[in-house]
C-alpha cells in the first residue's frame, strides 16, 4: 500500500507537470502591439514570490521558496517544496486619442526545490519567457497606382523557459564568547559569520508564434487581397550562473537567566546572476496566399497559394543578461527581521539579431537597464509554534523603474512600477506551506510621437508547498 500511494503521488505529480507545460506553451499572455518585435515581450521571468518586492530578488535568500533568479540559492532550501501560482492582469492601452481596456489570466511559474544535504540544492521548473499577442491595423494607405489599402498585423503565441540547476554552499562559523555584565566569560556561541554559494541553471527556451499580414485593397484596384502567414519556432538550451556572499556585519549577545540571547544581528549579502549570450537555433515557414473577403467575419479567406518557402533554418542572437544586488538585514532580540533589497538588471538588445527577421529594423532595440527596490520584514521566524498567523506572515513592498529592450525615435520606453506583497503560513504557525499573495502597478511605454502607453495591475496567486514542521520527505526508512 506504501508504494501504491507513493505511485500515485509520482503520477500525479507528472500529469500536472506535463499540464503545466501545456498551458504555459499556449496561454494567451499579452494584447500588446510592442509585442510584434523581437522574441515578444519579455516576462519578469521572476518567482511570483517576489512580486511584492518587484522581482529584486537576485541577493535574496529564501529558505522555503524556490528564487530561479539567481541559482546560487538552491543550497539555502531547508525544506522540498512544490512552488506554483498564477498571474491575474487588468489593463488599459491608450495612445492620444482613444483607449481600450482589457484583462488576462497567464500561469507564472512551476518549481520544484530540494534541499541535497552536505551544502548543496537543487531545483527546476517552467517559467514564461515571453508573449506575442496584437492586432494591429494601418487604413487606407495609398499605393503608387492611385488606388488604397488596408494593412493589418496579427500575432499570437510565445515562448517558455525550463531549468535545471543546482548549488553549493560553504559555510564559515566562529566560536563567539558571551560576558556577564561584569565582564566575565559566561558563554561561547558557535555562529555563522559568512558563506558562499556558486549555482548554475541549464535553461531550455522552447516554443512557437504565428505571425499574420492582411492587405486588403479597395474596390477600385482590381487586385486580389493578399494574406501573409509566418510561423516561427525555436529551441534551444542556455545556461545562467549565480554567485551569492553573505558577511556578518554586526552581532550582539547577552547573558540572560542562565543563557545566551542573541540581541542584534546586523548581515549584508551580495547576489549576481549572469546568462551567457545564446546562439538559439530558429525556424520558420512563410506562406503568401490571394485571398478573398469575407464580410461576416471582416476577415480574410486563403484561396491560391503565391508564394510557400518550406522550412527555413536560422540564428536567433539573444543578448547576455546580468543581474547584481545587495540585501542589507536587520534581526531584533525578538527575531524581528527586516530586508532591504536593491537590484540592478541590464540587457543589451543592441546585439539582438534574428536571421530570419522581416518585420522592422534592428535599431528599434536598445540596452536595457532597470532598477528594484525592496523591504521585507517578518514579526516573527517562520515555523514558531503557537503564533499567530499575521507574526509568521511575511509583509512585502517594492518599487521599480528602468528603460526596457524597445526604442522609437531614439528613446528608449520606459516602465514604473509599485508593488505589495504578503506570504501567509497555509496552515497554521507550525506549517511551512505558504500562500503568496502581490500586486504590483505601474505603466510601460508613451503617448508621445504616436505611441501606446499601457497602464497595468497585475495580481499573483500562488502557493509553496512544503513538508509540516515535523515531517520529512524523500528520506528513506530505517527499520531495525
Amino acid at each position: 500500500m506504501r508504494y501504491l500511494k507513493l505511485t500515485i503521488k509520482l503520477v500525479v505529480t507528472a500529469l500536472v507537470c506535463v499540464v503545466s507545460v501545456s498551458l504555459c506553451d499556449a496561454q494567451l499572455n499579452t494584447i500588446s502591439p510592442y509585442s510584434r518585435f523581437g522574441v515578444g515581450e519579455l516576462e519578469s521571468q521572476s518567482p511570483g514570490f517576489g512580486a511584492g518586492v518587484s522581482g529584486s530578488l537576485v541577493a535574496l535568500t529564501p529558505m522555503f521558496s524556490v528564487n530561479f533568479t539567481n541559482p546560487a540559492s538552491y543550497s539555502m532550501l531547508v525544506k522540498p517544496v512544490f512552488q506554483s501560482g498564477v498571474t491575474l492582469k487588468s489593463f488599459q492601452l491608450e495612445n492620444a486619442t482613444t483607449s481600450e481596456r482589457n484583462s488576462l489570466s497567464k500561469l507564472n511559474e512551476m518549481s520544484i526545490g530540494l534541499p541535497l544535504g552536505k551544502g548543496f540544492g537543487a531545483a527546476f521548473g517552467i517559467t514564461p519567457f515571453s508573449s506575442v499577442g496584437y492586432e494591429i491595423s494601418e487604413q487606407a494607405i495609398s499605393l503608387p497606382d492611385g488606388s488604397s489599402a488596408e494593412y493589418r498585423y496579427s500575432g499570437n503565441g510565445g515562448y517558455t523557459k525550463g531549468y535545471l540547476g543546482t548549488s553549493y554552499r560553504k559555510n564559515q562559523f566562529k566560536d563567539v564568547q558571551v560576558l556577564t555584565s561584569k565582564g566575565l566569560v559566561a558563554d561561547t556561541v558557535r555562529e555563522l559569520v559568512s558563506f558562499f554559494s556558486l549555482g548554475i541553471n541549464g535553461n531550455l527556451i522552447f516554443g512557437s508564434a504565428d505571425y499574420g499580414r492582411d492587405v486588403i485593397f479597395d474596390d477600385f484596384s482590381g487586385s486580389y487581397h493578399r494574406k501573409e502567414t509566418r510561423n516561427t519556432t525555436i529551441g534551444d538550451g542556455s545556461l545562467t550562473f549565480g554567485g551569492l556572499y553573505k558577511k556578518n556585519l554586526i552581532s550582539k549577545y547577552e547573558f540572560r537567566r542562565g543563557e545566551s540571547v542573541k540581541i542584534k544581528d546586523w548581515d549584508v549579502t551580495a547576489g549576481v546572476s549572469y546568462s551567457l549570450e545564446n546562439n538559439i537555433n530558429i525556424s520558420s515557414e512563410n506562406l503568401i496566399q490571394n485571398a478573398t473577403y469575407n464580410s461576416s467575419t471582416d476577415g480574410l479567406s486563403g484561396q491560391d497559394t503565391v508564394y510557400y518557402s518550406g522550412l527555413l533554418d536560422g540564428d536567433l542572437v539573444l543578448p547576455a543578461e546580468l543581474r547584481a544586488g545587495l540585501v542589507f538585514s536587520f534581526m531584533n532580540e525578538k527575531e524581528r527581521q527586516i530586508e532591504l533589497s536593491l537590484e540592478w538588471k541590464n540587457q543589451n538588445w543592441e546585439t539582438y539579431s534574428n536571421s530570419l527577421e522581416d518585420i522592422g529594423g534592428f535599431d528599434r532595440y536598445a540596452d536595457a537597464n532597470s532598477y528594484s527596490m525592496g523591504v521585507q520584514i517578518t514579526p516573527t521566524p517562520i515555523g514558531t509554534p503557537n503564533a499567530p498567523w499575521y507574526k509568521t506572515t511575511i509583509y512585502q513592498a517594492g518599487v521599480k523603474y528602468g528603460d526596457s529592450y524597445l526604442k522609437f525615435s531614439d528613446e528608449a520606453l520606459t516602465e514604473q512600477r509599485v508593488s505589495l506583497g504578503v506570504s501567509i503560513p497555509f496552515l497554521g504557525s507550525n506549517s511551512f506551506t505558504r500562500l503568496n499573495l502581490g500586486m504590483d502597478f505601474g505603466t510601460w511605454g508613451s503617448t508621445d510621437n504616436g505611441l501606446i502607453k499601457e497602464t497595468s495591475l497585475n495580481s499573483y496567486i500562488g502557493i509553496s508547498i512544503m513538508p509540516h514542521k515535523n515531517d520529512k520527505w524523500f528520506v528513506k526508512s530505517k527499520y531495525r
